[in-house]
Parts: C-alpha cells; sequence; structure tokens
C-alpha cells in the first residue's frame, strides 16, 4: 500500500476538507451498519474475522494467468515511477501512465512511446495538477481530475487536443475513477470530514459529456472515516498521513467496491447490479485502531485483499502496517498471501498495489524496477522471457510491466 506524508497551513487543510460541508448528509441511523445487518443475511455470504491469525499460503502467479512482460521506453519525457499509481490505463495494445511532472505518456502494446502531452497551467484548458484520471479506449479520450479546489475534469484526446471541461458537481474529491460505459464513469467521492461523509451515497455514476450524476448506487453511511490522519505540526501547521488505496478495482467481469469504513465488499457489474460479496467482522467502526480490509483483485476462486492496521507513528514516519491475503472461495478459507512469479523469484507481487488504474477486464498489473531486475538476474534468479528483457535494461530505465490476465 502506499503512504504519503505532508504538512500543511491549518487553514488550507480546513479549507480543502470542509469547505463543502453545507452539501453533507446527516442521517439520524448509522445506515451503513444496517446494509451489513442485511448483506449478512444473504445465503453465502462470506464472513470473515479481521481480527484472527490466518496461515500463509504461497500461490505461483502462473499457476492463475498468463504474464506477458512490456518493457517501457525510456525517453527524456516519458520517465515513470516504479509505482502502478503512476499507471492511468493497461491493455494489451495500449498503455496511458502519468509522470511526477503531470505529463501524460501513452506507450503501445510493445511499450514504446506512442505519444505525450503535457498541459499544466491556470488556463481554461489546462489542468495544474493530476488527482485522477480515467481513460475511455473506444472514444479516445482521457479524463482529467485537475488540482483539488479546481472542481473540475478535464477531457482531451489521445494527441492531447483539449476537448471540453466537466464540473465536478458537490465540490467532491473524486481520487477514484473508473471508465464504466459509453456515457458514464464510475466514480468514488473520498471527500470525509470529522468523520462525515460528503455525500451519503459516496459512490456514482456520472455523465462523460456534463460531469451531472445520473445515479447514486446503494452504497450510503452516516459515519464514515477518511484515509487521512492529522496532528498539530509547528505553529498554525498540521502534519498529515494518507493511506493511499482505490475503492473501485475493475476485475474479471464486474467492479469489485470496497470503502474504507465499509463492512461489506460489494460486486457492481456492467449492467448495474450491486451484490454484497464479503462481510468483515467485527465493524470496523466499532474498534479502537480500526483494522481495514481493502480490496486488491478477484480472479477465479480467489479474493485477494489487504488487511491495514489504521494508525501512523508521526515521530518515525511509519505506519499503516498491512498483511497481503487472499480469500480462497473453492476451500472456504482465508489465508496470508505469498504470492510470487515463477520468472523473478524473489518479487513478491500485490496485483493491483494500491494504485488507481483503469484496465481491462480480467487484467491486472504491477511493475518490476529495472535495477531489481538485473541485480536478481545476474544472482541467477529470473527467468523465461524476463531474463531476456533484463540482459537489455539499464538501472535508470523504466519498469517493466507486467500484465496479468487470468485463465478460466
Amino acid at each position: 500500500m502506499k503512504t504519503y506524508v505532508w504538512a500543511l497551513y491549518a487553514s488550507l487543510l480546513l479549507y480543502s476538507c470542509g469547505a463543502n460541508s453545507t452539501n453533507r448528509q446527516d442521517n439520524k441511523e448509522d445506515a451503513s451498519t444496517e446494509q451489513t445487518q442485511k448483506a449478512k443475511k444473504k445465503q453465502g455470504l462470506v464472513t470473515l474475522d479481521v481480527t484472527k491469525d490466518y496461515p500463509e499460503k504461497k500461490i505461483v502467479l502462473q499457476d492463475l494467468a498468463d504474464v506477458k512482460y512490456i518493457p517501457l521506453e525510456t525517453k527524456k519525457n516519458a520517465l515513470l515511477t516504479n509505482s502502478t499509481a503512476m499507471l492511468g490505463y493497461v491493455s494489451d495494445s495500449l498503455i496511458v501512465a502519468r509522470t511526477s511532472d503531470n505529463e501524460i505518456v501513452l506507450f503501445n502494446g510493445d511499450g514504446s512511446v506512442r505519444s505525450s502531452f503535457r498541459h499544466v497551467g491556470q488556463g481554461s484548458k489546462e489542468y495544474q495538477y493530476i488527482i485522477g484520471m480515467a481513460v475511455d479506449p473506444k472514444a479516445q479520450e482521457i479524463f482529467i481530475v485537475d488540482y483539488l479546489l479546481k472542481y473540475r475534469m478535464q477531457v482531451y484526446s489521445f494527441t492531447g487536443q483539449y476537448k471540453r471541461t466537466l464540473p465536478i458537481p458537490y465540490k467532491m474529491i473524486l481520487n477514484s475513477l473508473q471508465d464504466f460505459s459509453a456515457d458514464c464513469l464510475l466514480a468514488c467521492d473520498m471527500d470525509v470530514n470529522q468523520g462525515i461523509s460528503n455525500r451519503a451515497k459516496p459512490y456514482m455514476l456520472l455523465s462523460k459529456k456534463t460531469g451531472e450524476i445520473v445515479k447514486e448506487l446503494d452504497i450510503h453511511f452516516t459515519k464514515r472515516m477518511s484515509n487521512r490522519m492529522s496532528k498539530p505540526f509547528g505553529e498554525n501547521q498540521t502534519i498529515s498521513a494518507a493511506l493511499g488505496y482505490d475503492p473501485i478495482v475493475r476485475c474479471e467481469d464486474s467492479y469489485v467496491i470496497g470503502d474504507l469504513s465499509a463492512d461489506t465488499i460489494y460486486t457492481y457489474t456492467p449492467q448495474g447490479v450491486l451484490s454484497p460479496m464479503l462481510v468483515r467482522t467485527p465493524p470496523v467502526l466499532s474498534m479502537e485502531t480500526p483494522k481495514v480490509l481493502l480490496p486488491d483483485y478477484r480472479a477465479g476462486s480467489y479474493f485477494f485483499f489487504y488487511l491495514v492496521d489504521f494508525e501512523f507513528d508521526f515521530e518515525t514516519r511509519t505506519g499503516f502496517p498491512d498483511k497481503y491475503m487472499v480469500y480462497d472461495y473453492a476451500a472456504g478459507k482465508t489465508y496470508v498471501c505469498k504470492l510470487v512469479n515463477r520468472d523473478c523469484e524473489e518479487q513478491e507481487i500485490q496485483l493491483g498495489d494500491g494504485g488507481v488504474t483503469n484496465k481491462a477486464w480480467n487484467t491486472a498489473c504491477y511493475t518490476i524496477p529495472s535495477s531489481m531486475l538485473i541485480e536478481q538476474s545476474e544472482a541467477g534468479k529470473v527467468h523465461g522471457p524476463l531474463k531476456e528483457i533484463a540482459a537489455g535494461r539499464t538501472d535508470d530505465d523504466n519498469p517493466v510491466l507486467a500484465i496479468v490476465r487470468f485463465k478460466n
């Protein structure tokens, strides 16, 4: 999982997180608990105790999936980090990524750079900073969620041509955004202030043409955790640490939705059917130190997820310790998961690693740092097609992208 630490003036922090308090929903009942109780009554629904100790299970990726490696081309305007968080879209024929300098880079399926653009600025057709991104491969459009206080999305073509601006309604914070249909984006409002969600129903479909809310999903909260922890720091300042995660994950044939505050994990189909998939216990908001369950990927009989202790030490700037887990539906058992790649012995894998990547159906991905690949290859621990790729890389090259397609 990703952790972000930063210091802000208190006034700016309060404004960015609380400016929309007049739009907040204030119901009397704890709706999320009521949903959980209803979900538990569903026949055959899995209940998982997050306080138990579970045995370890080693899973070899190639036993579940076919793996394709794409060495991403290294160019001056296309320098990427080793995190999947920089990936905006991944398929066999197209990869869309963003650099730390807010440049959008499109790669072909062989990893070569197709094109790039950077429209950073204060203008009406520019963006100040990329908060989130979604890619519509059919319409060849890229949706960029602009800097927090702009409350807008900028839409560009694959060649970087400006197409339109979509206002974000109700001053929502849309870190999580997915291409859903020809007309809609699937989005989550991540804005939480003092335990109250900006929207009682924060998961929704947004119009690609206007940005308006088309439909709210029936996942609702009255009490909701923020992904951020804060404490006073110096005079008139606050230091904050944020747990980076994506509550919406596109999997085999449906989306998996798992909110930080939710006791139920859901699936949501392209046809608009929302169904409970798994219920955690005890309720997350009942725990003194919450242990949160965050989805990573569902494939076949396996559901991969993280268990994260929601705590952070600001003195050492370390925290949010996590375990990578898997629930085996066929066996009806939960394990601490050690997911490994037969071609690269020493790299333990998380299929999403907390990134916010839009992917083709039945596709997961992760990155292999070129420096690590070279080191492991020289140690004789890299095999198959990866060994040949390693021979042509340097330590400073872009990472190698592993695209994972699960077997039926």
